[in-house]
């Protein structure tokens, strides 16, 4: 053997022709092969190196087929200790509606146990995890209609140390909960309280007619009191002239005093219509605040949204997007809320006698605050098109949008602490200013009834009153038309609020179908999957990865097994140079690679049944991967020796972690992402991704190029540094002779 590996030292000569190069090694090749005729060791190497390697391919694909799909034999513990509540009248527990949608959900094997065998069994390690509802469950989620927004909470349990990976899918069991339950919910609720507002409408409905009549009554009242009026002013005309008209005046008084008796039964009529005109300003009042406390409890739904999007981790993108847009549907229900709010109060100033400049001064408040959230809005949706398009992390984008819920929090704090401490007060007094106005009329009016009865006597006195009693008609002519006009006023909002478009809509809204609006709201988006180049199964997917882990595995195993040295070969051809003895083994392991990776790929098609759209190119991409590992490994032995092996055992390492075969290479530390594009691995996987999955051309050229550099490096190596590289492996091997370990 040293002798041989002395000759080795002949390869740093250069052969003159190409040709004889090749005649060389044909003889070499062909001196290596003689002895094996006949050889059964040799025979059941061979035997076990062509399937050894594709045994080790199917059975981790054959392993890894479809784990997904058995998610179901993963058990989890679910104890309900929910007792339920009761809103409007209707009795609701959300866990049970929970537990029946669990048992209908296949995706996770379900076990319904007590709390204290669900404990158990989580610690013994029978049951993965334990969901437990607990009993105020319902309670603390319908909260929230009674000013109470505190967050339901369950009580989530998992035994982290059973596997890695059943964590995450139970993570992802989780989250299928959480929607489950707040879709459950939102269909409830929103089936409630349409139930609640649709006999709300049909009280309306039933009342309206009523209603509409009292208009109509208030219009008719003050037709009359126009015709009164005018009948005042002939009365009045018919007083100047009494002294010439004498002897006419008994004719006159009877019309005059039917007149008078027809007023006073219009004047009772416009009394009751005032008093329900004074209870309406006060409802008006009441539904004003109302309708700005509901502007703490938006913002507090916002600041909800943002503390869970600052929970999320830079590795949730997805999920952080959905938060943000949670957030900018929630302001922009906020600014659309604060919009209406400003109307009703700008209509509400409207109606007063005298509007007030505190809340004109509020309304102005209001308009600058939905401009802000406006500006709001915009900012939101560039921090998510930032996070969509990688620009900045997530905790970057949380930080950013805790920043601008803050700053909007404490502008609707403001808003509404300007409003309890002014515009409160002065919405109170003017509503006591319009009520007292109506009270004035009111008045008016009695004093006018109690007056009617004498009208008749004045008549009777008609001749002694003179300029008295035109005095006398003057002023009750003012009091009738002042009534006249207040009533004109309150019946021209009155209709204006019975026609009002919105709220027709709205009506018209509560009148649909509740089960199909209160499953809209649960579940307003649905999300359509588009596929592209897609993979039957799991399996499949991890095909790539497992066959060229396979094919060099099998050229380690050709490395451990067969001596990279030619000794047949050098024992015929003793002066042989570098070249003819590297081609000429290497062409030995060429021949066995390629029909490993033919049995490979022939057995992932056949047997395994992956799926591939183009077998027969997934077959000979397979040898050529495999033609190109065996150069790279041997080159790496036959220059290295044992140091060789390691070297390529330590690249195998490295590839299995910084390939990208199993997990996104993304998802990896930074060393291996730095290392990624230098790797065989990288480009092999990627050519047999687009052969099996679906071609996308410039990705395979790009792949299969790099594939090309691999062996025009190692014979680049063997060529140029084999003699000096030689040297110093010969001498580490003689040292580690010396010490005994090898």
């Amino acid at each position: 053997m040293k002798k041989n590996l002395r000759k080795l030292d002949l390869w740093r000569l250069r052969p003159a022709h190409i040709r004889e190069t090749f005649g060389v090694t044909k003889l070499l090749f062909l001196a290596q092969m003689r002895p094996l005729r006949g050889n059964v060791a040799a025979a059941l190497v061979c035997l076990g190196l062509l399937l050894l390697p594709p045994l080790y391919a199917w059975f981790n694909i054959g392993a890894n087929w479809s784990p997904y799909d058995l998610t179901s034999n993963l058990k989890v513990a679910v104890t309900s200790l929910d007792q339920g509540a009761e809103v409007e009248g209707v009795k609701i527990n959300v866990g049970d509606e929970i537990v029946k949608a669990l048992k209908a959900n296949d995706a996770i094997g379900w076990q319904f146990v007590s709390y204290d065998e669900g404990q158990e069994g989580v610690n013994s390690g029978d049951y993965y995890a334990a969901l437990v509802i607990p009993k105020d469950f319902t309670e603390t989620m319908t909260g929230f209609l009674y000013g109470n927004t505190k967050q339901a909470t369950i009580d989530y349990y998992i035994n982290e140390k059973e596997n890695a990976i059943s964590t995450k899918i139970m993570g992802t069991g989780m989250d299928t909960v959480s929607s489950e339950i707040n879709e459950t919910f939102v269909e409830t609720v929103t089936t409630i309280v349409l139930d609640t507002l649709k006999v709300a409408d049909n009280k309306y409905a039933d009342y309206k007619p009523s209603f509409m009549r009292m208009l109509d009554t208030m219009d008719l009242a003050s037709k009359n009191m126009s015709l009164f009026v005018k009948n005042m002013d002939e009365f009045e005309a018919t007083l100047e002239q009494m002294k010439k008209l004498s002897d006419n005046a008994e004719s006159i008084l009877p019309q005059a005093s039917q007149a008078l008796k027809d007023a006073s039964n219009l004047t009772l009529s416009a009394q009751n219509t005032l008093q329900s005109t004074k209870s309406t300003v006060g409802d008006i009042r009441r539904l004003l605040d109302q309708n700005v406390l509901s502007l703490n409890t938006l913002a507090d739904q916002l600041q909800n949204d943002a503390e869970r999007l600052s929970a999320l981790n830079n590795e949730n993108s997805a999920a952080a997007q959905d938060r943000l847009q949670d957030m900018i549907d929630t302001i922009t229900q906020l600014r659309d809320h604060v919009s209406n709010l400003a109307d009703n109060f700008q209509r509400f100033n409207q109606m007063l006698p005298i509007p007030s400049d505190v809340i004109s001064s509020f309304v102005s408040r209001l308009d600058t605050l939905e401009s802000t959230l406006d500006g709001n809005i915009s900012r939101l949706q560039n921090i998510k098109d930032d996070l969509a398009n990688g620009s900045v992390a997530v905790n970057d984008a949380a930080s950013q949008a805790a920043d601008v819920v803050s700053g909007l929090v404490n502008t609707v704090n403001e808003t509404w602490n300007a409003y309890n401490n002014g515009v409160s007060a002065s919405l109170a007094d003017s509503a006591d200013q319009l009520s007292k106005t109506l009270d004035d009329s009111y008045s008016l009016l009695q004093n006018l009834s109690s007056l009617v009865p004498q009208v008749d006597g004045v008549l009777g006195t008609v001749r002694s009153m003179g300029p008295v009693g035109s005095e006398t008609i003057s002023r009750y002519k003012e009091i009738i038309q002042d009534t006249q006009s207040l009533l004109e006023k309150e019946t021209g909002d009155l209709r204006s609020l019975s026609e009002d478009e919105q709220l027709n809509e709205v009506l018209k809204f509560i009148q649909q179908d509740v089960e199909k609006q209160s499953a809209f709201l649960s579940h307003p988006v649905e999300m359509e999957t588009n596929r592209l180049y897609p993979v039957a199964n799991y399996g499949s997917g991890m095909s790539p990865f497992y066959t060229t882990l396979a094919i060099w595995v099998g050229c380690l195993l050709m490395m451990a097994m067969i001596s990279p040295i030619n000794e047949k070969g050098l024992e015929a051809y003793p002066e042989a140079r570098l070249t003819p003895m590297y081609l000429s083994r290497l062409w030995l392991y060429q021949i066995v690679s390629a029909f490993q990776c033919l049995i490979i790929g022939l057995g992932d098609l056949l047997i395994l049944h992956v799926d591939c759209r183009h077998p027969v190119l997934f077959v000979l991409l397979c040898i050529l991967i495999g033609q190109i590992f065996s150069i790279f490994i041997f080159s790496l032995v036959f220059t290295f020796s044992a140091i060789g092996k390691a070297l390529a055992i330590v690249v195998l390492v490295l590839q299995i972690a910084a390939s990208g075969g199993t997990f996104p290479i993304e998802m990896t530390p930074a060393f291996f992402q730095l290392i990624h594009p230098l790797l065989p691995f990288t480009y092999c996987i990627g050519a047999m991704r687009e052969i099996c999955f679906g071609v996308y051309w410039p990705s395979l050229v790009h792949d299969l190029v790099m594939m090309a550099l691999l062996p025009i490096l190692s014979l680049a190596v063997v060529v140029i540094f084999g003699p000096a590289l030689r040297r110093f492996v010969e001498f580490f091997e003689h040292s580690m002779k010396k010490s005994g370990l090898m």
